[in-house]
């Protein structure tokens, strides 16, 4: 029984973890397609 709730706590954690990187490197690349952006004006 604890197995299984420690296995899906990781799966969470995973998770999460995935999203915090895909929203950073959301931010990332439009700060980085702004900036060429305003660099090419």
């Amino acid at each position: 029984m604890k197995d299984e709730k420690d296995r899906n706590k990781d799966k969470d954690n995973k998770l999460s973890i995935g999203m915090g990187l895909g929203i950073t490197f959301g931010i990332l690349i439009d700060n980085l397609v702004v900036g060429i952006s305003i660099g090419l004006a």
